[in-house]
């Protein structure tokens, strides 16, 4: 007897919500997608939903909004019908005091480019201590999925999940 191999998919509905950690509130319109091809926003309320075929440890879960340090889930759980995402904290990670600096310079106006660099390089000696204490907090967090602890990993934006595997 034979099948066709689209028969033998297993659909698996991802979904959850997403917080701000520091009001602890939902987050409408927040990106959610599963390697560049399928996701969704979240709703009013934060929360998410949607239908894939399959995964693979290889799949990568990117959650994210302009101003929020994305957060992308690595190693997801690929035995299951349903994989939930509780109370997904996004992290707010730009300063409200940034002081904008203007980038245009003509294209030989060496004297504009150097006061521009001279200017960034203030810009983020200033900012470095807000930066600091907002990568120490990301770093320290502690995000349970399956009953287990995992830790974020900045520099990566990562939070791997393999060991629920």
């Amino acid at each position: 007897m034979i099948f066709p191999i689209g028969l033998f998919a297993q659909n698996i509905v991802i979904h959850g919500n997403v917080l701000d950690y520091d009001t602890n509130k939902p987050l409408e319109g927040i990106t959610v997608i599963l390697n560049k091809d399928n996701g969704t926003l979240t709703d009013k309320n934060g929360k998410f939903q949607f239908t894939v075929q399959n995964i693979t440890s290889r799949d990568k879960l990117r959650i994210g909004f302009i101003n929020y340090f994305e957060l992308i889930f690595t190693n997801l759980p690929n035995k299951n019908d349903t994989i939930e995402f509780k109370n997904v904290p996004l992290f707010y990670y730009f300063p409200d005091e940034l002081d904008p600096i203007s980038i245009f310079c003509r294209r030989f106006d060496l004297v504009c480019k150097w006061n521009r660099h001279k200017r960034m390089n203030e810009e983020d000696k200033r900012l470095e201590p807000y930066y600091k204490e907002r990568n120490r907090i990301i770093e320290s967090y502690k995000y349970i999925f399956c009953d287990k602890v995992h830790y974020i990993n900045v520099s990566k934006h990562k939070i791997d999940l393999k060991s629920i595997n």
